[in-house]
Parts: C-alpha cells; sequence; structure tokens
C-alpha cells in the first residue's frame, strides 16, 4: 500500500465530478498550480476532468511549481 489510505477512509469521500468543479472555481482566477511532485497531481485531476467531461480551461493556463524540485 502506497499511501496508507483504505477504502473505509475514504467510504463517505463525495463523487470526483462536484469536487472537481469546486476546485476548478477554486483555480479560475489562479497563475500557480503548486504541490508536492506538481505533475503527479496534474496526471491525476487532468484524467479526471477528462473522464467527466469538465472544461480544461482554468486547468490549462495553470504554470506549475513543484515543491520537491525545490526542495532538491
Amino acid at each position: 500500500m502506497m499511501t496508507g489510505i483504505k477504502n473505509e477512509d475514504v467510504k463517505d469521500a463525495p463523487p470526483v465530478e462536484p469536487v472537481l468543479k469546486d476546485w476548478l472555481k477554486f483555480v479560475e482566477d489562479g497563475h500557480y498550480f503548486c504541490a508536492h511532485n506538481v505533475m503527479f497531481d496534474y496526471d491525476f485531476i487532468y484524467k479526471y476532468l477528462i473522464a467527466s467531461k469538465l472544461p480544461l480551461d482554468n486547468m490549462n493556463k495553470l504554470k506549475f511549481f513543484c515543491t520537491v524540485k525545490t526542495a532538491r
């Protein structure tokens, strides 16, 4: 197990589509996507945006800032 997250930990989590809609609103006026290993998160979110047929406009305009790269 890579993360230690179990099915029981997320059994009451909301479906991904409404969460992504909220996230897209959150990044709407943003300039950067900052994360620890940003490309992992980007790929994960991007694939779910496509699967959910949600717009990619907000995602595509963000610049990346990777804290892993910065820490190294």
